[in-house]
């Protein structure tokens, strides 16, 4: 078992209004899932979509990348749940900052 840090601990303790995880895949289709609110959710999907050459789509609970069940650390440390974004390689390699500040700008920063 690995052994947390203070900081690490820290943040466990907490719940914040929103959460983001970043995820890479195998997929060619950049995948928006968590249990955030559609809206917010929507959103995020299209801002991605504004800086990205790939298609983007939201994911229902039943997709395996969905990031919707409720232990998903995204989902446990955000009121009404957090967003899960999946992503292929070639966005994480070369578009990842846009993807950074598009989601950032969805979020007010």
């Amino acid at each position: 078992m690995r052994r947390c840090s203070t900081s690490c601990l820290r943040f466990a303790d907490r719940v914040y209004d929103d959460a983001v995880s970043f995820h890479g895949t195998a997929a060619d289709d950049v995948l928006i899932g968590g249990l955030a609110p559609d809206e917010r959710k929507e959103a995020v999907c299209n801002a991605i979509d504004a800086v990205v050459e790939c298609p983007v789509r939201l994911v229902g609970p039943d997709h395996r990348l969905s990031g919707a069940l409720e232990v998903n650390i995204v989902n446990r440390y955000a009121r009404g749940g957090g967003v899960q974004i999946e992503q292929p390689a070639d966005v994480r390699s070369g578009a990842w900052e846009d993807v950074v500040d598009a989601v950032a700008g969805v979020f007010g920063d």
